[in-house]
């Protein structure tokens, strides 16, 4: 959770420690850079899909 208190998207592994049983180490990472990268991507499938079929459907176009 962010200092202001909205959540955010975070990975979290864990494995344990060679030589100290019962202990473990835990690493957490932030990916909201990953996620917004992810959600762009996925806007932008969207876009050249959709344009690809308005295209495809214009008298003398192609799109290759």
């Amino acid at each position: 959770m962010r200092p202001d208190g909205l959540r955010l998207p975070v990975r979290v592994s864990s494995a344990p420690l060679p030589g100290e049983p019962g202990r473990v180490v835990v690493l957490v990472q932030d990916i909201s850079e990953q996620r917004e990268a992810e959600l762009r991507r996925d806007l932008l499938m969207r876009r050249w899909t959709t344009g690809r079929r308005t295209c495809s459907r214009l008298p003398g176009r192609c799109c290759g």
